[in-house]
């Protein structure tokens, strides 16, 4: 079997995906799945992200790319992190999660002007039981494998495009893959966000994290609010802190918590950077030291032509005499990513790329035409 390049493997594989969550979106709003009975949620929840979202781009990207499964998981960056890395990832769930209730909020706002309406939710009591149901379906699997196919497949393929195009491109599937007009923008938003994390500390972990902390903190506050516990007026309280003044007042405050907001995450991320480059800077200099060896070693026994070659762009170290300082340039290929592009895409990448994007678009637009109608 011919070896597929990974750009043109990672598109065909998430147009599949892309047809299949359409086909799967139909069925269900035709009631097609109703003989699973009670066990659909569960079931189809299942299929989605364990099989659409983990098994197919998994094992399919390893067989067009003839790599082994766990090389090709390791190449979409499921690496193990520092405890620090995980503090920080959590404190960045937080973060998104405010930032998701004033960016959904104000475009929900938006859109209700255009006469849209959310489909209402069933409520009512809910048990411990469907708690830890939700938090699983809704928290701990979507996590995982929505943040295997898109910071691991889509934004590993990508990342040789440019960091600002493999942001950006992963960020708006990420917001189409949800087939939801009230979803797309803040979930592409939020993919944004975690494609920088995942290209800033070289992993996909702490997007699992922070994917997870901001569903699971949703899920939560759903409970409470059925079951009257601590968090139940979360909600109520927002409300009432962001809009209980006067319009300007209200404005003033919202501008001022989103800016603290955004700059606390903004740091935060610069924190998963600063880590990854002390990271990054040791093992280069290691590699370097062990190519050094070798070189010396073998310098009298092979001949020129076949010599070790320093193929990595160097750290440039530069001493200020005047300020008695050194600074220190580090490229962006030894931190894991590329700022400008490598790589240019053919008809060929292009054509399920764009296949993905009008499939996607239409049938996001189709609920904003239902939610009007």
């Amino acid at each position: 079997m011919k070896k597929h390049n990974e750009l043109f493997s990672a598109n065909l594989i998430y147009f599949i995906i892309m047809v299949l969550f359409v086909v799967l979106r139909i069925c269900t709003a035709m009631n097609l799945f109703s003989f699973l009975g009670n066990s659909a949620d569960l079931i189809l929840t299942v299929i989605v992200q364990v099989g659409l979202m983990f098994l197919l781009p998994w094992l399919l990207f390893s067989k067009l790319n003839k790599k082994k499964p766990f090389q090709t998981w390791d190449d979409f960056g499921f690496k193990g992190v520092s405890f620090k890395v995980v503090l920080i990832s959590i404190l960045i769930g937080f973060v998104v999660f405010i930032l998701n209730i004033f960016i959904s909020t104000f475009f929900s706002y938006i859109l209700s002007m255009f006469g849209y309406r959310t489909a209402s939710s069933a409520g009512g009591e809910q048990t411990w039981g469907t708690f830890f149901f939700s938090l699983f379906s809704v928290a701990v699997l979507p996590a995982i494998c929505e943040e295997f196919t898109h910071r691991g497949m889509l934004l590993s393929s990508y990342k040789k495009l440019g960091f600002k195009k493999a942001v950006l491109l992963t960020g708006l599937m990420f917001g189409l893959i949800h087939l939801n007009i009230g979803q797309f923008f803040y979930a592409t938003i939020i993919g944004v966000v975690l494609a920088v994390v995942a290209l800033y500390s070289r992993s996909i972990v702490p997007g699992i994290i922070i994917h997870f902390m901001n569903n699971a903190i949703n899920v939560y506050l759903d409970f409470a609010q059925s079951k009257g516990i601590f968090g139940a007026n979360f909600y109520s309280n927002i409300t009432t802190y962001v809009l209980g003044g006067n319009f300007f007042t209200s404005i003033l405050f919202i501008i001022a918590i989103l800016s603290l907001l955004i700059l606390l995450l903004v740091y935060l991320i610069s924190l998963l950077l600063k880590i990854n480059a002390q990271k990054s800077v040791m093992q280069y200099a290691e590699r370097q030291a062990l190519l050094a060896m070798r070189q010396e070693v073998l310098k009298d026994i092979l001949p020129e032509s076949s010599q070790v070659n320093f193929n990595e762009p160097p750290i440039i170290f530069a001493k200020n005499a005047m300020k008695n300082t050194m600074s220190v340039k580090i490229p962006y290929e030894i931190l894991g990513f590329y700022m400008e592009p490598e790589i240019k895409p053919t008809s060929l990448d292009k054509l399920f790329f764009w296949g993905t994007i009008v499939l996607g678009s239409l049938a996001t637009i189709s609920t904003f035409i239902w939610g009007i109608l």
